[in-house]
């Protein structure tokens, strides 16, 4: 995924499911943006468990790492399903 996004020349949004699925550091999160210019959105698909999405723009994320506070977690991933 890494490779795609940082070769993409189109613009991305990246959608992940709970806070946790994608990093549970705001500054990991802010670094990865700034180093993928092509990274534009990131949608957390909270529905399953709270009939909700937040959206995240890049410039906001860029410009104020609070916008990220909701990453800053420090869970595991939720049990969408058992096999």
């Amino acid at each position: 995924m890494v490779d795609f996004i940082s070769s993409s020349k189109q613009k991305v949004c990246i959608v992940i499911i709970d806070y946790a699925g994608l990093s549970t550091d705001p500054v990991n999160i802010q670094l990865c943006i700034r180093n993928n210019d092509a990274i534009e959105k990131l949608i957390v698909d909270c529905f399953p468990f709270t009939c909700d999405a937040v959206e995240f723009e890049r410039c906001r994320i860029l410009n104020n790492i609070n916008t990220l506070s909701a990453f800053n977690c420090k869970k595991t991933p939720r049990q969408r399903s058992k096999a």
